[in-house]
């Protein structure tokens, strides 16, 4: 089991709560410990009534009178109980993180390299002059350049500093 599944567990309240209006407090309670106990034991639980009951925090006894109401959220998968979506949404999770160790063990995800000063003049410098009047400061703009870049015809000037 991976760390990341060891410290955290989705839980869709939505389908959560549409699926768990009949139980009264004490048996959500019971109920979510057992999905988080199944979470960290890779999506299975025992069957053993004692161990469930300790999950529980309840006696024997009690768990005995609550079993009812919350095995039949669960299935018997050969000598453990499963609980179908938090078994599919574990196994994703455990996908999830092993590829993410996978990528690590190559180093992770291959960083942008940063374009060189260099790289970025020449590009500057391969632009017409026209087209980039920042390289002819002394150049006068031609009559296309004092019309808006909107397309309107008011004449457009450049702003110029006053003293």
């Amino acid at each position: 089991m991976s760390k990341k599944t060891d410290i955290w567990m989705p839980l869709y309240v939505g389908d959560y709560l549409a699926d768990t209006t009949h139980l009264s407090t004490a048996q959500h309670g019971a109920y979510l410990l057992l999905l988080m106990a199944a979470w960290r034991q890779g999506g299975r639980l025992p069957l053993q009534d004692s161990q469930l009951a300790a999950i529980c925090r309840y006696s024997v006894r009690s768990w005995q009178r609550v079993k009812p109401v919350l095995l039949p959220f669960f299935r018997q998968e050969g000598d453990s109980l499963v609980q179908p979506r938090l078994l599919a949404e574990w196994e994703r999770a455990e996908a999830i993180a092993e590829k993410n160790r996978q990528n690590g063990r190559k180093g992770g995800r291959p960083r942008k390299q940063p374009l060189a000063v260099d790289s970025l003049l020449a590009r500057l410098a391969a632009l017409p002059d026209q087209a980039n009047p920042a390289l002819n400061p002394d150049e006068t703009p031609s009559p296309s350049q004092t019309h808006s870049p909107w397309g309107d015809s008011a004449p457009w000037t450049p702003l110029t500093r006053t003293a």
